[in-house]
């Protein structure tokens, strides 16, 4: 069952594609340490009965890399980045 974080994860893909920060989703696997194929795993084990999450590390590189805030990822903010007005994904 995918967890908030996973869904919160799983969407930055598209929201980074959409700022430029990133051209191809690919580039995101490769910067946080992920293959496409565990990555569509988490995206589908509600339908598949799997049990995957993305790990400490992973979550790590994605706050240190992107920039992204680690309290959105976590739920306890709404916006992805610290001190900006940037829109809730």
């Amino acid at each position: 069952m995918k967890t908030a974080i996973d869904e919160r994860i799983l969407s930055l893909p598209r929201y980074l594609k959409k700022k430029g920060e990133i051209k191809r989703f690919q580039e995101f696997y490769d910067e946080i340490g992920i293959s496409k194929q565990r990555f569509n795993r988490i995206k589908k084990q509600d339908i598949s009965d799997i049990n995957a999450h993305f790990i400490v590390e992973q979550i790590h590189k994605i706050g240190i890399v992107y920039g992204i805030d680690f309290n959105w990822i976590f739920g306890v903010t709404d916006t992805p980045r610290q001190n900006t007005k940037s829109a809730q994904i």
